[in-house]
């Protein structure tokens, strides 16, 4: 059989052999052979047993031992920093090209315990942390042959779990008539580090605006009136974020109201009972009342049909009233009307209350009662 061979595949007598020849070198007597021996054995089963974990070979030119164990690498995926609750899936690579055969384990390692061993490629595991933190993953290789049993061990992964910050937000005020402005206020902390920043949004996608700290706040004036869905999000010191419940906001219409009886410019007599009709109408919400004034006088509250609010004005006074009508919504929006100037004679003309060329119902024009006195006067002549 060829030296080489014999050597490569017989560990211990690879180690043996150098050191034997020492056993005969010393002259003494029996006893102090055989303890010589006995400690040159010891030696002998020392370096083997401490070399059985490697297949070696031996370099005949050069004179030494080559031990081969597999050569293992291990990713993570996802790596690096993760937000908790999360899992890493493991791989490992395994090269056993200086082995001779034999069956190949892998054993995952997480932060120096294993955790799970694989006897078969595709040599992958799944690790799901119980705890926020940072874990070290490391697989070892080994190789179980004929000559012995040869480990080998990655390189080292580190990732960290990261607890997300918290997050609450809230409004000054659910409901402001447009175009008023909405105040936000963050409340945001991180148990393992620090909140940098908030950044608000409207409907889930668009940024109101972002500042530092954990307490941000933003003041904002919604572009239209209508009802917004509030967010923040908090990012953390390592850049994980967390998104706050929602909030929701209203950014309410005044209602519309104008006034549809009796038209503008009419005359009425005196004593005169004059009924007034407005139509009113909310488009995000409900009418709550719609009220009568004569200039500032408040006339009364006008009664609901439907969208038309009826007021009955009894003993109207002489005069020119200027009439508004004020509706006001569900959410205390007010939007007034346009104004009807209404006119009550007592029935005699009167300079101050008739309009140029007009008389009112049932009198004269001033110039006709001057031009009746004078005929009059003339006659009796």
């Amino acid at each position: 059989m060829d030296e080489g061979k014999t050597l490569g595949r017989c560990p211990g007598v690879r180690f043996a052999i150098p050191i034997l020849p020492m056993a005969r070198k010393p002259r003494m007597i029996t006893n102090f052979e055989r303890l010589w021996t006995l400690g040159l054995l010891g030696v002998w089963l020392s370096i083997f047993a401490g070399n059985a974990t490697a297949y070696c070979t031996f370099d005949r030119e050069n004179g030494g031992w080559t031990c081969y164990p597999p050569r293992v690498g291990i990713a993570s995926s996802p790596n690096g920093m993760n937000p908790f609750p999360t899992s890493f899936s493991l791989t490992a690579a395994v090269d056993n090209s200086g082995g001779v055969g034999g069956s190949i384990s892998v054993a995952f390692y997480v932060n120096d315990a294993v955790f799970q061993t694989v006897t078969a490629a595709p040599y992958s595991v799944t690790y799901t942390p119980p705890a926020p933190g940072t874990y070290t993953f490391q697989a070892a290789a080994t190789d179980n042959n004929t000559h012995g049993t040869r480990t080998g061990y990655s390189n080292r992964v580190t990732v960290t779990a990261d607890n997300p910050p918290t997050i609450s937000i809230a409004s000054n005020a659910s409901t402001v008539n447009y175009p008023g402005s909405f105040t936000f206020t963050a409340n945001a902390s991180d148990s393992d580090g620090s909140v940098t920043g908030v950044t608000y949004y409207s409907n889930g996608s668009t940024p109101l605006g972002s500042g530092a700290g954990a307490n941000w706040s933003l003041t904002w004036t919604p572009p239209a009136a209508g009802s917004y869905s509030i967010t923040g999000v908090a990012t953390d010191n390592v850049g994980v974020t967390t998104t706050s419940a929602a909030i929701s906001i209203k950014s309410n219409a005044a209602p519309t109201v104008s006034i549809t009886s009796p038209t503008a410019g009419a005359v009425f007599q005196a004593p005169a009972t004059i009924t007034i009709t407005a139509n009113a109408a909310d488009t995000d919400g409900t009418v709550a009342k719609v009220e009568f004034y004569d200039g500032a006088t408040f006339l009364g509250q006008g009664t609901a049909n439907g969208n038309n609010y009826v007021l009955t004005w009894s003993n109207a006074p002489v005069g020119i009233h200027a009439v508004t009508a004020k509706a006001t919504d569900n959410s205390g929006a007010v939007t007034t009307s346009g104004t009807i100037n209404l006119t009550v004679s007592n029935g005699r003309a009167d300079p101050a209350m008739v309009p140029n060329g007009t008389a009112p119902f049932g009198g004269s024009l001033p110039g006709a009662a001057c031009l009746g006195l004078l005929l009059d006067a003339h006659l009796r002549r």
